[in-house]
């Protein structure tokens, strides 16, 4: 169990051994109650998501992982020490997908001269890697397009376009939504 006297949400679906969904799922029938904050921002009493656990009968999911067959302790020694320790890092695809969205959403601050001068400091011996790199960027991108209601403008889209107001991105980011009309 965390060592901690609250927890949030992603860790509290990881100590449930289910998912964020789950555990709102919980909040709405009564069985956990946030200690504050609502939905995804919901923090949670460490010991009511314990009881919850024991209440479920279920063992915690957040035990420490295992390490590997024949991998020895880890130890604080000058050779091990300051190395980041990646196995113990827990990877929530919400807040890894989310970080990497807010990063993405500045490409409208990047006009033309800035790519222009980019790529007249770029080392040609680079392309392949920056091909790379793009091409997985636009993967991923276009996949997140098709979840959130395909490559068509959405009549957000249509709304914004007929504002003719620009928006900046954090705007976006802070409603989750198109900005009104413009007047």
């Amino acid at each position: 169990m965390p060592a901690f006297r609250f927890i949030d949400l992603p860790t509290a679906a990881e100590v449930l051994g289910t998912t964020r969904a789950r555990v709102l799922q919980y909040v709405d029938e009564g069985a956990l109650k946030p200690y504050s904050g609502a939905g995804q921002a919901a923090v949670f009493r460490t010991r009511d998501v314990e009881a919850l656990v024991a209440q479920l009968g279920i063992a915690a999911a957040a035990a420490p992982p295992a390490r590997a067959a024949g991998q020895p302790e880890a130890a604080s020694t000058p050779d091990t020490a300051g190395r980041r320790r990646t196995e113990t890092i827990r990877r929530d695809p919400v807040k890894k997908v989310g970080t990497r969205l807010t990063q993405d959403v500045r490409w409208a601050e990047i006009t033309e001269e800035d790519l222009a001068a980019w790529f007249d400091g770029l080392d040609t011996r680079s392309y392949p890697a920056v091909r790379h790199a793009a091409r997985q960027a636009l993967i991923r991108l276009n996949r997140i397009m098709e979840l959130t209601g395909g490559t068509a403008d959405t009549a957000g889209d249509r709304d914004l376009a007929a504002s003719g107001r620009q928006v900046s991105a954090k705007e976006l980011l802070a409603t989750g939504q198109s900005p009104p009309p413009a007047q």
